[in-house]
């Protein structure tokens, strides 16, 4: 039989009424060769591909639909395993009760999905599971649906990249599911979903310019475990009740001026590692409780709102009353332990003499690091007061706040020492510390 070639390009024509060279599309991918496209004219064609490197798969431009009433759809699972390139463009691709699109084995397999609606109706999309670090998805300028619950764009395991660009998906099943990847880099630029997504062990997930919003299913947008690592720069995360992002220990999260939505306790939490520099938070959360956070975020600082815990504005306040001190010697009245950062750190003591003539001769107080003891710099890390007068009295004297650096937890007392030839001389004492960095 001698095949009718419509096109104006190497090819084959699919046509399901007969009008083409083929009236099935694997009939023309099986008999086509490496460097042919085949057209696909409208109609909807319910088979199972088996992609052949090479071979491109193409809609005509007039029938390319992003909008779920694609003129050319497949129903059906395309499945490639081979070492090389096959594009899909202008096609709605149509989950039956399995994914889409496979990418498996362990050749350099690479699919590009032009100006597709990817509409995951009754499946998860895409299951790319190639053990090639050379193999790689995708995903151009795509529109795409999770159309049910329990299901999500993709599962990955595969060791190369699924990158999306330029693309739009939404989740009218509601679905909570996760997108995941174990391995490999899932890359989003200019794109927004509908949906989470979470990785484990080496998968990473990052994004430029993108926007993830589960504020419609209230569930946590981006989780992570394993030991990935993973940056957003100029992304907008919109969660409703659910924290924005969960940093699981031993993995690290950089965002850099993200936008984060949440009306959460903490906005974004874990146990792992948080990198961040210029972020808004628009909704009613502000907080974050991730274990480790470095740089330059700035938390809780909205009128009403104190600073939590390891944020720029955190106060540490430690006070005693009534302590009893030997003539002559430094006594430690209250500490503090302060975490990791950089604190401006004062301190204040008033003593009262009793009995005997009640004098006070001399009092000192100062912020130290040695229990029991005064170190450091006279006026700057202690403050020294005298009675001139001679007169029975009660004595108060203060230190003006020091700039201290830490970089591991460390105690700080306030210290102080009286002179005395009352009886007794019992003092009160405060040390407060600012977190500054």
């Amino acid at each position: 039989m001698a095949y009718r070639n419509y096109s104006t390009a190497v090819s084959h024509v699919v046509d399901t009424t007969g009008q083409g060279d083929f009236t099935t599309i694997q009939a023309a991918i099986t008999a086509a060769s490496s460097g042919m496209t085949i057209f696909v004219r409208p109609g909807t064609y319910t088979e199972n591909l088996t992609l052949k490197a090479g071979v491109d798969i193409t809609a005509y431009g007039s029938d390319s639909s992003l909008n779920n009433t694609g003129n050319v759809q497949i129903t059906g699972k395309a499945t490639f395993t081979g070492a090389g390139t096959v594009t899909i463009s202008g096609i709605q691709l149509n989950t039956n009760s399995d994914y889409l699109l496979v990418v498996s084995g362990s050749a350099a397999s690479i699919v590009n999905l032009n100006n597709c609606y990817l509409n995951c109706s009754n499946n998860t999309g895409i299951s790319y599971t190639s053990s090639s670090g050379s193999s790689g998805i995708n995903i151009n300028s795509c529109y795409g649906d999770l159309g049910t619950t329990g299901i999500g764009l993709y599962t990955m395991t595969g060791a190369g990249n699924l990158f999306i660009y330029y693309s739009i998906f939404t989740n009218s099943g509601g679905s909570t599911t996760a997108s995941s990847n174990s391995s490999g880099l899932v890359f989003s630029r200019y794109s927004r979903f509908l949906f989470a997504f979470s990785t484990t062990s080496t998968g990473a997930f990052s994004s430029v310019f993108s926007t993830v919003d589960t504020s419609a299913i209230n569930t946590i947008g981006i989780t992570t475990a394993g030991s990935g690592s993973h940056g957003h720069n100029m992304m907008f995360i919109i969660t409703g009740t659910a924290s924005a992002i969960s940093v699981g220990i031993g993995t690290t999260v950089q965002l850099i001026f993200a936008v984060v939505t949440s009306s959460n306790t903490n906005a974004l939490t874990g146990a792992g590692t948080l990198n961040t520099y210029g972020l808004s938070f628009p909704g009613t959360s502000h907080q974050s409780n991730v274990t480790t956070q470095i740089n330059g975020a700035i938390y809780g600082m909205t009128q009403g709102t104190a600073p939590s815990a390891g944020s720029i504005g955190e106060q540490i306040t430690a006070n005693a009353s009534s302590v009893a001190t030997s003539n002559g010697t430094p006594k430690s009245i209250a500490n503090i332990s302060l975490t990791p950062g950089i604190w401006d750190v004062s301190c204040m003591a008033f003593a009262v003499p009793t009995g005997g003539t009640a004098i006070i001769q001399a009092i000192v107080c100062g912020v130290s690091s040695t229990n029991n003891t005064l170190s450091g710099t006279a006026g700057i890390n202690y403050n020294q007061i005298n009675n001139i007068s001679g007169a029975s009295n009660s004595m108060g004297v203060s230190v003006v706040p020091q700039r201290i650096t830490l970089s591991s937890t460390t105690t700080y007392y306030v210290v102080v020492q009286t002179v005395y030839t009352s009886t007794t001389c019992p003092v009160n004492a405060i040390i407060t510390a600012t977190r500054v960095g």
